[in-house]
């Protein structure tokens, strides 16, 4: 998302060329977001989380966003955050909307060239209602991006629904061996590659993910 991504963003724009339109599932703040105004016409962040989305069109509006960040204890700073100069923002647009039931705002206004789904694949309580959907939202010809640091765990997706990350019948099911199975019939899987992303929690402690990235071209 917009707070800590941009992993995958290089890989959007080889996957969709320039000027098309994109759709950005997980925005965040929509830093990433702004940064993919300046490969394509349309960009449409989208992010269940309603302060975010707030945060997102304040950026967007204002060009800025005043927010505290913690330095140490209990203590914060209060730091702007600012949208780089000659960013395109009027290419960008923010929906609030629950990404595994997306209403007629988002699929009203696709299907896209790209779908970039950001950091989110195992956050969502059924992640497979979501990889159902992508055939439907992006154009023949056109790509879905996946960032994922298939980081399974039963406090934010039930075991039984996990993406990857158990064994099946002595077989290791990893998120990308199930994202063919779901994929290969209608997408061919271009690249896959890690990517570092790197997010601060506080004045001196990051976390770094290794992103799992992979490009699917829709048949």
């Amino acid at each position: 998302g917009g707070a800590g991504g941009g992993a995958a963003a290089p890989a959007t724009g080889g996957a969709g060329g320039l000027g098309g339109s994109i759709l950005h599932l997980g925005c965040g703040v929509g830093g990433v977001s702004f940064q993919l105004a300046s490969a394509f016409a349309e960009v449409l962040g989208v992010d269940n989380d309603e302060l975010l989305i707030r945060s997102a069109r304040v950026m967007q509006h204002h060009n800025e966003l005043h927010f505290e960040r913690l330095t140490e204890g209990m203590l914060r700073k209060t730091e702007i955050a600012h949208v780089p100069p000659g960013t395109r923002r009027d290419r960008v647009s923010f929906v609030l909307a629950d990404v595994m039931s997306l209403g007629e705002e988002v699929t009203g206004a696709g299907p896209f060239d790209v779908v970039l789904v950001d950091a989110l694949l195992d956050r969502l309580r059924q992640p497979a209602t979501l990889v159902k959907q992508l055939r439907e939202l992006v154009k023949p010809g056109g790509a879905v991006v996946i960032s994922s640091a298939n980081d399974w765990s039963s406090a934010k997706t039930p075991r039984q629904a996990w993406f990857g990350g158990f064994e099946m019948s002595g077989e290791a099911m990893t998120t990308q061996a199930m994202l063919s199975h779901a994929l290969d019939a209608d997408f061919v899987r271009e690249s896959a590659s890690d990517v570092p992303r790197l997010r601060r929690r506080s004045a001196r402690r990051f976390d770094l993910d290794v992103m799992e990235v992979s490009v699917w071209r829709r048949k």
